[in-house]
């Protein structure tokens, strides 16, 4: 428990947090805003469907190549929920994350309902289940399309996976496309439940709410669980106790000295070794030539004659 504490402590003072909370608040601010936008105004038709889909798809693909290297860009506390059962982030970044798309979600939905022309219907754009589909039907198709999403972003960022080549954000936009087409007939496809949260709050859409909470957190916590102890590459039961019975703390940056080191000895044996070089090669250079027989003769007759 200590540990943790301590832990959370040390990401509460490191810079990058407070670099990340922006990301997050402007990432989900961008993906409701583009996204519910694509709603406004039109029929529910499978030509809309298309475009809906589309749009919450590139929408969240462009939001991720921003702030991917800032924060990791969840933008959804579902994704944020997952990854702080799995210690990808510490409790504190995790709460704070949640905090600002939250309020990411009611600021774009607020600025979208200051844009939409006051004679088209703005309750469009909050997630409800239609007649016909009850509250349980609801509930397992939002688990589902977010277990798919965040079993989409957990492997995106799987660093000792070698077999992938592919875009990141790319991928998890197609993730969000597959699911708004299959979802939106059935629940306007929440999937975020800061999506969900920030149009039901400025259009006072609260009917089947709970929905949109419950379902997509419990489906990104069993896809990040599912993903990083079972799925993933080089992953064990080991590490599934590791997590459950102590901290595991996020990854640091390795120091310039450390890193510089191992080059460093390499270029000490360079250099050991062309010292090495020189050393052999100096004599032969100095040596003098030998004296040639005929030049011996004529000094030793000289030296006779003068005696």
């Amino acid at each position: 428990m200590f540990g943790i504490m301590k832990e959370s402590v040390e990401d509460l003072l490191s810079p990058n947090l407070w670099l990340a909370l922006p990301s997050e608040f402007i990432g989900t601010l961008i993906i409701i805003l583009l996204g519910c936008g694509s709603w406004t105004g039109i029929p529910l038709a499978s030509d809309a469907i298309l475009r809906i889909a589309l749009t919450f798809g590139l929408a969240v693909g462009t939001v991720v190549l921003v702030f991917q290297h800032i924060s990791g860009a969840h933008v959804n506390p579902a994704v944020t929920a997952a990854a702080l059962v799995t210690r990808r982030v510490s409790i504190i970044r995790g709460v704070l994350y949640i905090i600002a798309q939250v309020i990411g979600g009611i600021v774009g939905a607020g600025i979208l309902y200051g844009l939409t022309p006051s004679g088209i219907k703005k309750q469009i754009w909050a997630n409800d289940i239609p007649d016909g589909i009850g509250q349980a039907q609801g509930f397992g198709v939002e688990l589902i399309i977010t277990f798919v999403y965040v079993l989409t972003v957990f492997a995106c960022q799987d660093e000792k996976r070698s077999d992938f080549k592919g875009s990141n954000p790319l991928t998890i936009g197609l993730a969000a496309v597959v699911c708004h087409l299959f979802a939106v007939p059935f629940t306007r496809a929440g999937m975020n439940p800061a999506r969900s949260f920030g149009p039901a709050v400025i259009t006072a859409a609260w009917r089947n709410h709970w929905i949109f909470w419950v379902g997509p957190v419990v489906g990104g916590v069993l896809a990040g669980l599912l993903y990083e102890y079972v799925f993933a590459a080089g992953a064990t039961f080991d590490g599934f106790k590791k997590c459950l019975l102590r901290t595991k703390k996020p990854k640091k940056e390795q120091e310039p000295d450390q890193e510089k080191t191992p080059l460093e000895e390499v270029k000490i044996e360079v250099i050991e070794i062309e010292d090495t070089k020189v050393d052999v090669e100096k004599p032969q250079d100095v040596v003098q030539p030998e004296p040639e027989k005929g030049t011996a003769e004529v000094v030793e007759v000289n030296e006779q004659e003068k005696k």
